[in-house]
């Protein structure tokens, strides 16, 4: 089979070390051409046969295009910027949601796929809708019917299998048919360089065991002799929501079982492995939505904030390439647990689902043999992936792509071993992975919620008519509530120009209906806000309650435009916090409503309500709430409810 380059100039193929064959220079006779080996059309050529006129327009074209350098510019443009076709024939979309730890790589060879304006046999165009998230949300989407994907790719097949599990216990039969392993990538520990050479790295292994004990100092690093670097803070995604979380709670079951195969439901209620898992879950300072986003997050806020985290050996091959992170912070590397771990295959497959048509799966037969080129998999490689294989068909990938050639990025100048792993665990059957997760829920670290709600003169008041911000904010305050689970607490402070704590810790499971009901009735003052004395309060909240036990995190949502009426200097406000997160690791996001979020405006609040969520590892979002409260399942709501 001919090899398929996304590839775009002779250059860049002698770059990669693949030539393209000669005989691509030629015409194809597409009639005799499988709609499986179609990818050629993708590359430039052509679906039926050249006559001497087609021959003498284009080359009447090519003389002529000089002459017009800006419409041929303009072109590219169009195709890179909005991937549509120049005909009027409407392209086939393929919908594909996918795990967000790859984005970066799909996104550059979808990017380069489109850009060869690939077709049908018909002449129809094709074109792919990216959709990076967890790959828990992965499933979800093929499940339900509100996204309809034609494609699903989550992180591993840890996540498809329980994907199958339960779309054929819900009687809807096969989930995806024929997936195929797009990339591979194993799950490690990703640490800060000093920090994992004071564990042995890399000379000697370095098991859950030792971090727990770690994580267990009440003086954290100062028990090796390193007091400087505070506590030991550990994290992992959300294993609901994400497969590197899903795989680190595996990882660590088999840890404290002495397993590392044929996990069985008889050792998920052996008393040991259950202290064992909440000693570890417990050591963990918060959760996160997807690993992706979770492990550029730990690169961009430094060892402050996180000592190690759960996520893939790519993303610590990324973090090296990421300059303006080098400059600040040192290098993480990748920690490949003593006990064992996981690989990452990367399933991608067709969903089996009725929207999903004959031309849908001729489109994935084109795009799939694009993405396991030789080209694409070296493309991979770059962004320290290493090859995939088809699950049915055995290994499609040449063996040249050499994970120690010169320039490969597997080595330990990247913070990564490419003879690990060695020791590998056994995926456990979908029945088990649900009962893992029924064993999490009751083992993980509950919540302690801080909700901060903005009742000061904005920019409308509670009057008869349409709802207003403040409705608004307050149905987004209450979707959130109804995110979180029975065993984790809430307490709600208002402010004005002051603070009001509302309620302290209210545990849901008894007092859900009060508090959902206390949100509901909250009414605008008269008076003007004064937000710095609301973090200033936010922080007393946070020293009064923290609880190693528990996750403690703060949202803001904030309706005001100023901040003048406040006492205290930002200078004070942020000293406060910083001392704060150095202590309690406790997190502050902030929502600021804005009629038009992406308006350019900034204002004394949101730029300190966003410098506020940075130093904290946190994030600060302008948004309508309006938006927000007429989806109570809205991602952004979702995003916060995994993120604690």
């Amino acid at each position: 089979m001919p090899s398929h380059s996304f590839v775009s100039s002779q250059a860049e193929r002698t770059a990669c070390g693949w030539q393209t064959p000669t005989a691509w220079s030629v015409s194809l006779e597409m009639d005799d051409v499988s709609p499986r080996h179609r990818i050629g059309v993708a590359l430039g050529a052509t679906q039926r046969r050249w006559k001497p006129t087609v021959i003498l327009a284009v080359t009447l074209g090519l003389l002529l295009m000089p002459v017009a350098p800006a419409m041929h510019a303009v072109r590219a443009q169009e195709v890179a910027e909005t991937n549509q076709p120049s005909e009027a024939v409407e392209p086939l979309m393929l919908v594909f949601p996918y795990g967000s730890e790859k984005d970066d790589w799909l996104q550059d060879v979808t990017r380069r796929f489109h850009e060869r304006d690939p077709r049908l046999a018909s002449g129809r165009p094709i074109r792919v809708r990216l959709r990076p998230m967890g790959s828990g949300e992965v499933i979800d989407a093929a499940l339900s019917d509100q996204m309809q994907p034609h494609v699903i790719s989550p992180a591993s097949s840890v996540y498809l299998e329980l994907g199958e599990f339960r779309s054929q216990k819900g009687g809807a039969g096969r989930l995806v048919i024929d997936p195929v392993s797009l990339v591979r990538s194993p799950v490690v520990i990703a640490m800060w360089e000093p920090m994992a050479r004071v564990l042995g790295w890399p000379d000697r292994p370095i098991g859950w065991g030792e971090l727990l004990d770690l994580s267990s100092e009440p003086g954290g690093w100062a028990a090796l002799g390193f007091a400087e670097w505070g506590p030991f803070k550990m994290a992992h995604t959300h294993p609901e929501h994400s497969n590197s979380g899903l795989l680190a709670v595996l990882a660590e079951i088999y840890a404290v079982a002495g397993k590392t195969d044929d996990l069985s439901p008889e050792d998920l209620r052996r008393l040991d492995v259950i202290n064992g898992l909440k000693r570890i879950e417990r050591s963990m300072i918060h959760y996160g939505r997807s690993t992706g986003f979770f492990g550029k997050t730990l690169a961009r806020n430094g060892p402050d904030h996180l000592s190690a985290a759960v996520v893939y050996e790519n993303m610590v091959i990324e973090s090296r390439r990421n300059t303006s992170a080098a400059r600040r912070f040192p290098p993480l590397v990748a920690i490949y647990p003593a006990e064992g771990t996981f690989w990452c295959d990367h399933p991608a497959g067709l969903v089996n689902r009725p929207w999903v048509t004959a031309e849908h799966r001729e489109a994935w037969s084109i795009y799939r043999d694009a993405l396991m080129s030789a080209e694409t998999q070296t493309i991979a490689l770059k962004y320290g992936f290493r090859p995939g294989g088809s699950q049915s068909e055995g290994d499609r990938v040449p063996p040249l792509l050499s994970l120690t050639a010169p320039d490969s990025p597997f080595s330990l100048a990247y913070g990564v071993d490419p003879e690990q792993p060695r020791q590998l665990l056994e995926v456990p059957r979908a029945e088990v992975v649900e009962q893992v997760l029924n064993l999490w829920r009751a083992c993980r670290k509950t919540n302690q919620l801080i909700l901060a709600l903005d009742l000061s003169q904005a920019n409308d008041q509670a009057q008869p008519g349409p709802p207003t911000d403040l409705d608004a904010m307050k149905q987004t305050a209450r979707d959130l509530v109804n995110q979180l689970g029975d065993d984790d607490e809430v307490t709600l402070l208002t402010y004005d120009y002051q603070p009001r704590v509302q309620f302290e810790r209210v545990l849901l499971k008894w007092r859900r209906d009060e508090v959902l009901e206390r949100i509901a009735n909250l009414t605008a003052s008269n008076r003007p806000a004064a937000v710095r004395e609301a973090l200033a309060e936010v922080s007393n909240r946070i020293r009064r309650h923290s609880n190693p036990t528990k996750i403690t995190s703060v949202v803001i949502l904030n309706r005001t435009n100023s901040d003048r009426n406040s006492r205290l200097t930002q200078d004070e406000v942020l000293r406060t916090i910083r001392q704060d997160f150095e202590i309690t690791a406790t997190r502050i996001f902030a929502l600021d409503h804005a009629s038009d979020p992406n308006a350019a405006e900034k204002n004394d609040q949101s730029v300190l309500l966003n410098m506020v969520a940075e130093l904290t590892g946190a994030w600060y979002r302008r948004l309508n709430f309006h938006a927000i409260a007429n989806d109570s399942t809205h991602e952004l709501v979702r995003e916060l409810a995994t993120s604690f």
